[in-house]
């Protein structure tokens, strides 16, 4: 199992507000400051995990803005994991659940089938 949670640090559009300067005329000085200070929020262990995810996103009428993601990986904790591990149990008894759900209604159609049948 995968004991990595992502962490989202920043998720910014270019028409929100927020700290990263979204402008046609950002001076290249205060979009490294900017990052400096996003990435001083992030633990140093986790650093060599950060990714910066830059991507264009569909708007009105065809127009297009930018969007920015920073996030970075550490491991799970142990009640991360717990919460984590108590979904899936849940999950997986929903979905045996429906399962068994489905078996029962198709086994009566079945069943009432053949009487018809008869």
């Amino acid at each position: 199992m995968n004991d990595k949670i992502r962490i989202t640090v920043l998720h910014q559009e270019q028409y929100d507000g927020g700290p990263f300067p979204f402008s046609y005329d950002a001076k290249l000085d205060a979009v490294i400051k900017c990052l400096k200070y996003i990435r001083s929020g992030i633990p140093s262990a986790y650093r060599d995990s950060a990714t910066c995810e830059i991507d264009s996103v569909g708007g009105y009428e065809g127009s297009h803005y930018a969007s920015m993601t920073i996030s970075y990986l550490r491991p799970m904790t142990n009640t991360e994991k717990n919460q984590r591990d108590d979904y899936q149990k849940r999950e997986a008894a929903e979905q045996l659940e429906r399962a068994r759900s489905y078996y029962e209604q198709a086994l009566k159609a079945a069943e009432q089938a053949a009487k018809d049948k008869a």
